[in-house]
């Protein structure tokens, strides 16, 4: 995100936070029947707690890997994800009811279009962005990284690499050493992303 959380809140005050409630959002594959994985994104809030998933978290986006094998459509299914979650973050984070929807529509008829501007949750609470948490596939494919674990580029915050054609041998993963050469290499995140999804756009 560019900032820590401690940073976004330590110049507010109680009245701007009161009511507030921290979301993370997690994205992960999940595998309901044999050989028929699901990519799935899930929000909770920080304060939720239960024995069960379903106590705690709130399905999302449920989506069979099947259906997005290829990338130009993962990619443009994983941008309008994005988009929807951003407009509905900005709609909790203002603690208000939508005009418009997502991609600037009109909103249907009905019970949502007559609580257009009216207070989110009688006006007790609102919502915020807090965390994305991922295992590297999640995080891969919710951010269309172009390296990860799965390229000969393997780190989105460096040029660590593994053994390729036309690598560089001195850029190799497997040195730890402190002077490793690809500790000189790191890049920002805006530049290690390949779509709009991970720059909030």
């Amino acid at each position: 995100m560019g900032y820590t959380i401690y940073s976004y809140f330590q110049f507010r005050t109680l009245d701007t936070i009161q009511g507030l409630v921290p979301i993370c959002i997690h994205v992960d594959g999940a595998e309901f029947y044999a050989n028929s994985e699901v990519l799935v994104w899930s929000m909770q809030s920080v304060f939720s707690s239960g024995q069960h998933v379903w106590d705690s978290k709130y399905p999302l986006v449920v989506i069979p890997h099947e259906m997005i094998r290829d990338a130009d459509i993962k990619q443009q299914v994983q941008e309008v994800i994005a988009q929807v979650l951003k407009w509905s973050f900005r709609c909790c984070a203002d603690g208000v009811w939508p005009s418009t929807g997502p991609f600037g529509e009109a909103l249907p008829s009905g019970h949502r279009s007559c609580q257009k501007g009216k207070p989110l949750a009688g006006g007790a609470y609102r919502a915020c962005y807090f965390a994305f948490r991922a295992d590297g596939k999640g995080r891969k494919e919710a951010h269309m990284f172009p390296r990860s674990y799965l390229h000969s580029f393997i780190c989105e915050a460096c040029h660590a690499q593994k053994e390729h054609k036309n690598w560089s041998s001195a850029l190799s993963y497997k040195n730890f050493y402190q002077s490793a050469a690809y500790r000189l290499t790191t890049i920002s995140s805006t530049l290690s992303c390949f779509s709009k999804v991970s720059n909030g756009e």
